[in-house]
């Protein structure tokens, strides 16, 4: 399960990195990856050497080294969102370094030094309806009368989707001063000792101040909250994604070419004693296999991303080499000729493994990537949980 997650998160980050070169960054982790074809020797001389144990420390190592990777990878400058700056034509309005202020309704006109230059509930449109009075003994930050909270009153603004994300989580010591933007986003929040409870109305947004809850309360809260969450996560997904043609087709077809990879894996040195050839002559075909699964990768990224040949071709294109090359080792006979049909059937699996996240993006550009990617995985899952029966005949 470990592995599966770690392929699927690194196909997703990968695609999400590269844009221009997808198909090519897609390619080279794939070639990287086709490394592991060349450590069923290793394992077999460390069973051999040191016995059952030593192999899974081998094993544990081997994935362990993703870890470092997984350190290294962070949001590269080109992805960053750039802030929104208000526009200088319009009214003064209050924005995230310059927020809503508390003003006093006694001393309006001598507000501290960091509330002189912040609009005032009028210039804000804010009506008296939409102002909540807040307890005597709560100060905003360099306010020291009685403070209101302020919430613009605009059409535009969409206050579910902006408080919800407060209330699912734990939010303590809220400040007494917010504002909600044009697009609904919550604003300058500071901390002190209050939760924020309330904050939907109708027509703006409306803050409750009430004590700080106890800590178990606080705790069935956090549970509840995430139970709520991932009960809406688990409603907002698309399953019916999975029960469109593209989907079946696709996935079939990446299972297809991934059980044929595997099973020329488990049967190549079956296939070489059957032609009548000595069983170390099973490592040479084995080799030459691999070596044309790397090349087959490293080519086509750069193939794809230059537009020499489509995806539908090349993946067409794929499955007829896979159909002649599994043909092909059963009529051969000969060193030669299970050396060629191993060349061919390496450069079909390999032109057509990292293609699996171009083709799913294409296809499912508006579905999100990590639930087609684990759901295209799955189904390769499942068609390699067919080969136990076909190993026991």
């Amino acid at each position: 399960m470990a592995i599966s997650v770690t392929f699927v998160l690194t196909s997703v980050l990968l695609c999400e990195y590269f844009v221009r070169w997808r198909a090519t960054a897609c390619a080279f982790s794939s070639a990287s990856k086709s490394s592991h074809f060349l450590t069923p020797f290793i394992a077999n001389y460390i069973l051999v050497e040191y016995g059952s144990p030593a192999v899974f420390l081998l094993l544990g190592a081997l994935s362990f080294n993703g870890f470092a990777a997984a350190l290294l990878i962070d949001i590269p400058p080109w992805l960053e969102k750039k802030k929104v700056v208000a526009s200088a034509t319009s009214a003064p309005r209050a924005t995230a370094s310059h927020p809503l202020r508390c003003l006093s309704a006694e001393n309006a006109g001598a507000a501290p030094a960091d509330c002189n230059n912040l609009p005032s509930p009028e210039g804000a449109h804010v009506t008296d309806s939409l102002l909540s009075a807040l307890p005597e003994g709560n100060k905003a930050s360099g306010c020291n009368n009685s403070t209101r909270a302020f919430a613009r009153n605009d059409e535009n603004a969409t206050n579910l989707d902006a408080c919800e994300k407060f209330l699912d989580r734990d939010l303590k010591d809220i400040d007494l001063s917010t504002h909600v933007d044009a697009s609904g986003r919550c604003l300058d929040v500071d901390f002190k000792d209050k939760d924020l409870s309330d904050c939907v109305t109708e027509a703006g947004v409306q803050l409750t101040i009430k004590s700080k809850r106890s800590n178990s309360l606080t705790c069935y809260y956090k549970v509840s909250a995430f139970l709520r969450k991932a009960a809406r996560s688990l409603l907002a997904v698309n399953w019916r994604v999975f029960a469109t043609p593209a989907f079946v087709l696709d996935s079939l077809s990446f299972s297809l070419q991934n059980f044929t990879l595997s099973n020329f894996v488990l049967f190549h040195l079956d296939v070489t004693l059957n032609a009548g050839l000595d069983a170390g002559y099973a490592s040479y075909l084995f080799l030459t296999f691999n070596a044309s699964v790397v090349l087959g990768c490293l080519v086509i990224g750069v193939v794809i991303d230059r537009h020499w040949l489509s995806l539908e071709t090349t993946i067409v294109l794929s499955c007829l080499g896979n159909a002649t090359a599994c043909q092909g080792l059963v009529w051969s006979w000969s060193g030669g000729q299970l050396l060629a049909c191993a060349v061919v059937q390496g450069l079909s699996c390999g032109v057509m493994a990292p293609l699996s996240c171009p083709v799913l993006i294409k296809d499912f550009s508006g579905e999100s990537l990590p639930l087609v990617m684990g759901g295209c995985h799955t189904v390769m899952g499942i068609g390699l949980l067919t080969r136990p029966p076909l190993i026991g005949t």
